[in-house]
């Protein structure tokens, strides 16, 4: 018996629909695949100084990252040939982090890899020089985003943009034993602050903390970065004096601060709009293409002071209300010392005047007390007695037998 034409029909379109569905899951399954590996990493190291040739030895390193556990562990290491062609032999997942670490050039340097950019890297390395000439600061903010008013303590942070605008990467020769810090890149920072916190998009480097702010040693590659500094600064009374120095100048400058908690006055500055971060409300001061070595001499007035209860606390906390106490406590001890000689002077002084019946009477006077005290003797009896004892002491009859 042959098939009917609907039958037929039938099983053609089931065949096309399986058909269809097998290739789908095929393409999906391909995508998945290769969406999850990509092609082993390949690029080309490039030096950026006009004029030179790629350092002798170059060594790259191939890293993961692996953010959840805060880890960073080696996969391999290459190097270039001599173009700067480089090749790793594993395959990266999309689903990872990873970095390319650059040894032997004038600095370490890093390159951390995007998804879509495992193949025809391009790493970039530069000459270095000790010259500050052409590095400079686009964009300077100052913010005060608390004011402690019981201890006069300024929170501050900043955030620095700054710009090499050479094709050199700047390094400083710390093996020179003439180095200052004029040599160094440098900021300034008010007088008694402390609790200072650096961060930067720069390579690895140092902070050297001095009196009047800190110098960097991170290298500085062409380029612009950004710099993020906290730090904390005492003032007195309701003012505090920043003698702020910019050897690198700056292209635009704005500090901010709290309304209704402070104002600065300055020719460099002038006031802007409102600012309003987080909800809170801040007075706006900017300045504009300030020239390298200037001394802006920053003032911040009226700030917040400590209330009667807190400026009491904060004497009883203090050294000060410690030698006050003890000066006080020294000077009523000698006052009880002096007292009590006197006393004994006044005391003396008396009983040489006492006739002989006086003495004899104080004795059976002191007596009667101790057999008192030692429950001899009822109360009753023991006032009555030391009433007539002390009748005897002042009488007439006392004072004349002394004379006889």
């Amino acid at each position: 018996m042959m098939p009917s034409k609907n039958m037929i029909i039938k099983i053609v379109l089931v065949s096309s629909f399986c058909v269809s569905l097998l290739a789908a899951l095929l393409y999906v399954n391909m995508e998945t695949t290769t969406g999850s590996e990509h092609n082993r990493v390949n690029g080309t190291v490039v030096m950026g100084t006009k004029g030179e040739s790629l350092p002798d030895r170059i060594t790259l390193k191939l890293f993961e990252i692996n953010q959840p556990a805060n880890t960073i562990t080696e996969i391999e290491s290459t190097t270039p040939d001599n173009l700067g062609n480089f090749e790793f032999g594993s395959s990266l997942s999309n689903l990872k982090n990873y970095r390319i670490v650059v040894i032997g050039s004038s600095y370490i340097d890093y390159l951390d890899l995007k998804s879509e950019n495992h193949t025809s890297v391009e790493i970039k390395i530069y000459s270095k020089t000790t010259s500050l000439e052409n590095i400079s600061i686009k964009d300077y903010l100052i913010m005060i985003p608390s004011l402690n008013a019981k201890n006069r303590i300024a929170g501050f942070l900043s955030v620095v943009e700054i710009e090499n605008s050479s094709d050199r990467v700047w390094i400083p020769d710390i093996t020179n034993p003439s180095l200052t810090g004029l040599d160094l890149f440098r900021f300034n920072l008010p007088k008694r602050y402390k609790s200072l916190s650096v961060e930067s998009q720069l390579p690895e480097g140092n902070i050297l903390e001095i009196e009047t702010g800190f110098a960097m040693t991170n290298p500085i590659p062409p380029g612009s970065h950004s710099i993020l500094i906290s730090y904390q600064a005492e003032y007195k009374e309701d003012n505090l004096k920043f003698p702020l120095r910019l050897p690198f100048g700056a292209d635009e400058i704005k500090i901010l601060i709290p309304k209704d908690k402070g104002i600065i006055k300055n020719k460099y500055f002038q006031q802007t709009e409102n600012v309003i971060i987080n909800q809170d409300t801040f007075l706006s001061f900017e300045g504009s293409k300030i020239e390298k070595g200037t001394q802006l001499d920053v003032e911040f007035k009226e700030l917040p002071e400590p209330n009667a209860q807190e400026n009491l606390i904060n004497l009883i906390q203090s050294r000060t209300y410690s030698v006050i106490l003890v000066g006080f406590l020294s000077i009523i001890i000698l006052m009880v010392i002096g007292y009590f000689f006197w006393k004994n002077l006044t005391d003396t002084r008396g009983q040489e005047n006492f006739t002989s019946r006086q003495k004899l009477l104080i004795h059976q006077i002191a007596l009667l007390d101790r057999n008192y005290e030692m429950n001899e003797i009822p109360a009753e009896k023991y006032h009555e007695e030391r009433t007539i004892l002390m009748e005897k002491i002042v009488s007439k009859d006392s004072f004349e037998r002394s004379n006889e």
